[in-house]
């Protein structure tokens, strides 16, 4: 397995942007347009293995509808369809009139106003991008959410150095719809004990659909002015997706962390665009990744406590998220 450091990743094989192929020629043929699209992910797309998808057979459903599509709009809608069948949310089609994408159906599990009435009733502070505060029932319970990745977070040393005589930290990240892979890695690597293989990251090098490269090692590096050692619970649902995934599966990988509540909405691919022949663009994963032991977590990162979300509890302002995070931390 080669061995490479996650920000070497990150310059040689675009760990935190996207890259845009484009073809030269242009033609509004819509049974072109239908080619170079299923050529290019046939080509291209990473996940065809891993889901079970018959993409030869797609294209005799889908191509013939294509000489019936009278309109951009009606070609829009054929294209669509053929790409839902793959059920995936880092694919989209950009048009100058539409964009599709597909996500995931999920429920409503988190609610701030709960969270600030029944858990945090001395208030928040907000430091580069981390909201946190002490939970307000005298607990010695630290919360800390994380809404995105799309920046650098700042100032984690001083927010985690405010609550070093902690009895352990909530850390939120429900709802955290991705962002920057780089970010996430590097707010868990502050709370890393050791240098240690957390993820494999395998990238498409052929046409076939299991042309990939040789595994390219993660591992964490531990950061800051001093080390994090006591409980962390980490909160997670279905609309965590993409880097979010990623740093549920860095953080699961560490010691005193225990992940609670539903399993991530995925997303273990890095995406790159590709303009088509008449200038509408896709956007689609062209690698995977796995955990340390080789799972692949595009369908999600289950927690290491289930937590049923029951529809009538939250409506009664209730949220056994925390409620089951403070347990762990104070314990039977």
């Amino acid at each position: 397995m080669k061995k490479i450091g996650f920000y070497t990743v990150v310059g040689l094989l675009l760990w935190s942007c996207e890259q845009t192929l484009i073809k030269d020629e242009g033609t509004t043929n819509p049974q072109a347009v239908f080619d170079d699209l299923w050529q290019t992910m046939h080509d291209k797309y990473a996940l065809f293995d891993y889901k079970h998808i018959d993409w030869d057979s797609l294209r005799g459903v889908y191509r013939p509808q294509m000489q019936n599509a009278h309109t951009e709009k009606g070609e829009f809608e054929i294209l669509s369809s053929l790409l839902s069948e793959l059920q995936d949310g880092h694919v989209n089609l950009y048009s100058p009139f539409a964009t599709w994408g597909w996500s995931i159906p999920s429920i409503e599990n988190l609610s701030f106003t709960s969270i600030n009435r029944n858990y945090a009733k001395r208030g928040y502070q907000v430091n580069g991008g981390l909201i946190h505060g002490w939970l307000g029932d005298g607990s010695g319970i630290a919360y800390i959410r994380i809404e995105h990745f799309n920046q650098p977070i700042g100032g984690i040393d001083e927010v985690l150095k405010k609550y070093a005589q902690s009895k352990g930290v909530i850390l939120d990240v429900r709802d955290n719809g991705g962002g920057l892979i780089k970010n996430a890695q590097k707010l868990s690597d502050r709370f890393a004990d050791k240098r240690r293989l957390v993820l494999k990251q395998f990238y498409k090098k052929g046409p076939g659909h299991t042309d990939f490269t040789k595994g390219y090692e993660v591992y964490t590096r531990p950061w800051g002015s001093f080390y994090y050692d006591k409980p962390i619970v980490l909160l997670s649902n279905r609309r965590c997706y993409s880097a979010t995934s990623y740093f549920c599966v860095l953080m699961k990988a560490l010691p005193r962390v225990t992940m609670v509540g539903d399993k991530t909405g995925g997303g273990s691919g890095i995406p790159i665009d590709y303009i088509l022949v008449n200038g509408w663009r896709i956007r689609f994963p062209a690698s995977y990744a796995t955990d340390a032991e080789g799972v692949n977590f595009e369908s999600g990162v289950p927690p290491d406590l289930w937590i049923e979300t029951e529809t009538d509890k939250w409506q009664q302002g209730a949220d056994p998220y925390m409620a089951t995070a403070k347990k762990i931390i104070l314990g039977p």
